[in-house]
């Protein structure tokens, strides 16, 4: 009978089917067309591509919510001592406590109505967002970002985020790599490098990815490990239908949420969807949290509970020890086990006010409107991304102001992570860099002290960049070319929107013209020799007296201090402009410096002027 009801629920779509030991995955839009998957389609095996944060729907909300507030210790209180008035001779009257209640119960209910509204709007937006999927005419449809099912593939550009997890495909780089950032996922913001499957890398568009890609993706289940993931690839990608059977790691796994920088854009092969991205995964469930302050109080109300337990027995004992058993002026009636009771529970709801509900009123109150303020707080404000404090849930709001200490396991989670060239020592000689001068400093006798750090004593006057030494000249040079920094640069636009290129620009120097690209065992091994010619280059263009433009470029570094690095070196003349198809690093020497201005004419002669 349970075996016919699940298959039921199945058949109709409220539950999904269980999933196979292996992900079997049909790559480009003609391995969908005709790939069979049995005994369920792909849609209703893997689902689609849709996101559901909140915890409530519109038709159950008011009884859920209800049932969860009946839960908490202090409603459920105030419920029984409720009930109490209403069916015993109570002293006080039932709606004392009636009211209170109903108002916590209002109160409660239109807050966390209110914050999960707020939730439903922001899936609304990613669900509703925009996508580009390549079609198998050799086009781009676009798409809702809950519309992708899996096998799907989806163009995504600079600076978007992956709306799912994507395989990677292909990418604007002719050696198929990417960086992204994974900020939203571990708290990381430095760029991480991903590699395209080799056997794809070349279909850099629509058209080729639709006429040439067909095959299989075959992987694991999903999994909640960020750094887990393995499987094989299956492709066909010319008119030889040569089967060609590569690996997939982590490496080549786009994650949703991630962001894509440095790079014009990437194809991807959608692989998990919804509620099977690990982003999802790693979310924790929609369950209510109840605050260190919220435990603390049922703590107290138990304490509290169990002292007026013991005043109503106590009252209640005193009551009859106290009364005479006989009076010759009235008929005193037996005592009756009923009569105890009763006159036990009138004494509870006439102290029961010893657990306060104007506290629990209070208490929401204080909440609501807390969170309103984390918004309005101008501290809290993000000028960069035009973004102010977002509360999810105000139930947990107070936790903020018990927070002592934070550990992290690295700078850049908790700090800007940004870093900037102060001061520099070559040859012997120590310079202060600000700004586009650099100053020389006197020379410290003895240990430095922490205001000799904040405050150096500056020996001459500031030299531009015109007139560096060239020790500092080599010293930056040196340092434009070391590194792992990148370039980023803006996608071009045609026909007035963001297209994406088939390959990037050329770059300013050229040190070697072969359109061959390296293998990647010597890939190291260029960037060696090329570093020695960019720098020998650089050199001759110095004595040369060459002159080259300023470029100002937004670098993207895996390290922040490589980052300051060339940010500086780009101050003071020597620009990095970033690597060519064959890897050669390219830099731009510094401006020679001006002539000096010719001599003043010599005054004239008073004896041949007579």
């Amino acid at each position: 009978m349970v075996n016919c009801w699940n298959k039921l629920k199945v058949k109709v779509g409220l539950k999904r089917p269980p999933l196979p030991d292996k992900r079997v995955i049909p790559v480009g839009p003609v391995s969908q067309s005709t790939f069979v998957s049995e005994p369920y389609s792909l849609r209703k095996l893997y689902g689609n591509n849709e996101i559901n944060t909140a915890r409530y729907t519109w038709y159950g909300f008011f009884f859920q919510n209800l049932e969860e507030q009946a839960q908490r210790i202090a409603n459920f209180y105030f419920l029984c001592i409720a009930v109490i008035q209403l069916f015993t001779d109570s002293p006080v009257s039932p709606i004392t406590s009636i009211l209170p209640l109903v108002f916590v119960i209002l109160l409660t209910m239109v807050k966390q109505g209110y914050e999960d509204w707020l939730r439903h709007r922001a899936d609304r937006e990613v669900n509703n967002a925009p996508v580009q999927i390549v079609n198998i005419d050799g086009g781009l449809t676009t798409s809702k970002a809950y519309e992708i099912k899996v096998g799907d593939i989806v163009l995504v550009r600079a600076n978007e985020t992956f709306p799912c997890d994507l395989l990677l495909i292909s990418s604007s780089e002719e050696n198929g790599e990417c960086f992204i950032t994974t900020a939203s996922l571990d708290g990381e913001t430095n760029l991480k490098r991903f590699l395209a499957i080799s056997a794809t890398k070349g279909l850099d568009s629509p058209e080729l990815i639709s006429k040439k890609l067909k095959g299989t993706i075959t992987c694991q289940q999903p999994i909640d490990d960020f750094y887990k993931f393995f499987g094989k690839i299956e492709v066909t990608v010319d008119e030889s239908n040569k089967v060609i059977t590569q690996p997939v790691n982590p490496e080549c796994l786009l994650l949703r949420g991630a962001q894509l920088r440095n790079t014009d854009f990437v194809y991807g092969c959608a692989v998990y969807t919804g509620a099977d991205t690990k982003m999802s995964l790693n979310s924790k469930g929609k369950q209510t949290k109840y605050s260190q302050i919220e435990r603390k109080l049922n703590s107290f109300l138990l304490v509290f509970l169990g002292l007026l337990l013991f005043v109503s027995a106590f009252y209640t004992v005193l009551k009859y020890f106290l009364k005479p058993s006989t009076a010759w002026y009235i008929y005193l009636p037996e005592t009756s086990t009923w009569q105890v009771v009763q006159d036990f529970l009138g004494f509870l709801v006439l102290f029961n006010y010893i657990i306060p509900i104007s506290l629990y009123v209070t208490i929401e109150l204080q909440k609501f409107f807390g969170s309103m303020f984390f918004g309005w707080d101008v501290e809290m404000y993000d000028a960069e991304m035009d973004q102010p404090a977002v509360v999810v849930t105000s139930d947990i709001l107070e936790e903020m102001g018990q927070v002592q200490y934070l550990f992290s396991d690295k700078t850049g989670t908790l700090t800007e992570n940004t870093m900037i060239f102060q001061r520099f020592a070559v040859a012997g000689g120590a310079f202060l860099a600000k700004g586009r001068h650099i100053f020389p400093l006197a020379p410290t006798t003895g240990t430095s002290t922490l205001e000799d750090l904040q405050s150096p004593r500056i020996s001459a006057a500031g030299i531009p960049s015109s007139d560096m030494p060239m020790t500092a000249l080599n010293l930056f040079l040196h340092l434009a070319l070391c590194h792992t920094v990148r370039v980023e640069r803006e996608a071009e636009r045609l026909d007035g929107e963001v297209k994406p290129k088939k390959k990037r620009k050329k770059l300013r120097i050229h040190l070697d013209k072969r359109k061959k690209v390296a293998p990647r065992r010597a890939t190291s091994v260029y960037r060696r020799v090329s570093a020695m010619h960019a720098a020998a280059a650089a050199f001759d263009s110095i004595r040369r007296g060459d002159t080259i433009t300023n470029d100002e470029y937004d670098y993207q570094a895996s390290s922040p201090d490589e980052k300051a690095f060339v940010d500086s070196c780009r101050d003071f003349g020597v620009v990095y402009h970033g690597i060519d198809s064959t890897g050669f690093l390219e830099s731009t020497p510094p401006p020679p410096p001006p002539p000096p201005p010719p001599p003043p004419p010599p005054p004239p002669d008073d004896a041949a002027m007579a």
